[in-house]
Order: structure tokens, then C-alpha cells, then sequence
């Protein structure tokens, strides 16, 4: 789907604060009228994550991560990996589980990504909303004390809104969040892109359409 990376188009990824080990395309399916069923194909191969030296991994459903507490700790590269990540994909999101329906009632597969696990705890991010061409600071949270530069940041949210608008016309229409994060205090303008979502009202709106 035009909101997560395997389908971003090349200026978008060369923005990306991360780049996955691994997309694996599940067994997915709705479930009921609120929720889905996901799990990683029989027979995956995972040896491209196992026998690497990263010793923990960060995961995404689609295009969301998880947020809750207990989601977002890392999945450690271990012997029982499948069953782990199996394990996370049993407990989506509410968000997640919203945007998850619409990209499988739009018939695209529903992928898990697979990142090497980063220390964000310093990371400085901004949020973004894009709507029509407008673009605009929603949050900003500045973990190193200096105000952040918002015409770069502004610019660089523009350019990712235009560069989805020109993928799916109809994103003019929706208003879309995006996440910047600075993770160099010392280099102000090394912001990189982190995620490209439709706020949750126009995520339900796409599900209901």
C-alpha cells in the first residue's frame, strides 16, 4: 500500500531514518468486523535475520509499529524467533489493526517488517500533517535542548506529501501524519523520515468508503 516502505517510491526511501533486514508478506486475513487474523507464512525463511550478528529487532505491521509499553520492546534474535514474532502479531494495535483491514479489503498483501533494533530514547521527534498541499507541525519533541529547524523540517514533509500525492491522487483529499526524527544533536538538518500514515479519522474513512 502507498503508506509503507516496501511501496514508497525512491524519494521517500532515500529520506528513511530506518531500511528493514527483512518484509515478509503474511497469512492475513479480516476477522469479524473489527479485527484480523496475521501470522508468518509456514515455511518462512528467516535465516536472513537468525544468522545475522544483530543480536535484537524492531517490527511493523504495514506501515504502524506498535505503541503500547509492553509491543515496543525488542524482539530478541533467538532460536525461537518465528514463534516471537508469531506472538507479536497476535496482539496489534487498535491502529494497527484499522489500517490493516483497509489494506486487505484494498486486496494488497500485509507485510511485517523487520528492522534492526535502534536506542531511540534520544531520538528528537516531530510530527507533521499534510492535507491538500498545506503541510504544518502538529507535535514536536526536542530531546537535545535547541529548537529544532522547522523550515527544513517543513520542507522535507512537503516533499514526502508531494512524492505520495504523485504515487495515489486521492492522498490530496486525506490529511496524512508524518514522522521526522533527528537522531544527531550535533547535525540539525540530519532529519530523517520515519513513518507516513493517514490520521485515524481518514484511516476509518477509507475502511468505511
Amino acid at each position: 500500500m502507498f503508506f509503507e516502505y516496501a511501496d514508497w517510491p525512491d524519494s521517500l526511501t532515500q529520506m528513511a531514518a530506518y531500511h528493514p533486514l527483512q518484509v515478509i508478506e503474511l497469512d492475513a486475513a479480516p476477522k469479524g468486523d473489527a479485527d484480523i487474523t496475521a501470522a508468518l507464512p509456514d515455511g518462512v525463511d528467516l535465516s536472513p535475520l537468525t544468522e545475522s550478528d544483530i543480536p535484537l529487532f524492531f517490527v511493523k505491521l504495514g506501515p504502524k509499529s506498535w505503541r503500547n509499553r509492553r509491543s515496543r520492546a525488542p524482539v530478541f534474535n533467538a532460536p525461537d524467533l518465528a514463534a516471537a514474532l508469531n506472538a507479536r502479531l497476535a496482539r496489534p494495535t487498535p491502529q494497527q489493526t484499522l489500517l490493516a483491514r483497509y489494506i486487505l479489503k484494498e486486496g494488497a498483501p500485509l507485510r511485517l517488517y523487520v528492522y534492526e533494533w535502534k536506542d531511540v530514547t534520544a531520538l528528537s521527534e516531530f510530527r507533521v500533517q499534510a492535507s491538500e498541499g498545506d503541510v504544518w507541525v502538529s507535535s514536536a519533541k526536542e530531546r537535545f535542548g535547541a529548537r529544532p529547524d522547522f523550515d527544513a523540517l517543513l520542507t522535507m514533509a512537503q516533499q514526502a506529501f508531494d512524492a505520495c500525492a504523485a504515487e495515489v491522487p486521492a492522498l490530496e483529499a486525506l490529511q496524512i501524519d508524518i514522522g521526522f526524527g533527528r537522531f544527531d544533536p550535533a547535525a540539525p538538518p540530519s532529519l530523517r523520515l520515519i513513518e507516513v500514515n493517514p490520521t485515524e479519522a481518514d484511516a476509518a474513512a477509507l475502511l468505511s468508503a
